[in-house]
């Protein structure tokens, strides 16, 4: 639901939105850079600023990809999937020694995912079913926004077959075999 919510008011070039399957931690540690977290950590100011270098961010950014690692097809298959990894809420790495009489409420918890969410994009994802002994190609993709399909035979070389733009989330390619060999694969690359 929060993943639906956040697409409708992000007015973001698509392209430039972060993948929420990027597998780079040091990716995610620079995404968290400049974002404010809630600290209670003595000595600190309420709220700190994220930097990409720090040991919370190496925790956050870990903690993504141990979530990601839980999830069906080790993949998040939605934006809002993130929201799992609760590193970035009760277990932040900026908040110390909670127990349920600290007082801190659900929006202090949800200030980094809350600016985190905006910055994310579900990837395309397909598949692939034989129609009338032909291979039909869906993937999901945001709506009016074009994808380049490609195919490869070897996962190295990759090949523009069409472009697409997905109407109500989907978009089908049928008797996408351009390519003389046994064995296919498809891929979906957002253009803008």
């Amino acid at each position: 639901m929060a993943s639906l919510i956040t697409a409708l008011f992000n007015t973001n070039n698509f392209t430039t939105i972060f993948p929420v399957n990027n597998p780079n931690p040091n990716a995610w540690q620079g995404l968290l850079n400049g974002l404010t977290a809630l600290t209670n950590i003595p000595n600190q100011s309420d709220f700190t600023l994220i930097m990409s270098n720090s040991s919370q961010a190496s925790a956050i950014a870990n903690a993504i990809e141990s979530e990601r690692a839980t999830q069906p097809g080790q993949l998040f298959s939605d934006a809002g999937d993130i929201l799992a990894t609760s590193q970035l809420a009760e277990q932040s790495p900026f908040l110390s020694g909670l127990d349920a009489n600290t007082g801190i409420s659900d929006a202090a918890y949800e200030l980094i995912s809350s600016q985190l969410l905006p910055l994310l994009r579900a990837d395309s994802f397909g598949s692939v079913a034989l129609t009338n002994g032909q291979p039909l190609v869906q993937f999901t993709g945001y709506d009016g926004h074009p994808y380049a399909i490609q195919a490869s035979s070897d996962l190295l070389n990759w090949v523009n077959i069409s472009t697409n733009c997905p109407l109500n989330g989907v978009f089908n390619i049928t008797n996408p075999a351009t390519l003389n060999a046994s064995q296919q694969f498809y891929r979906s690359i957002l253009l803008q």
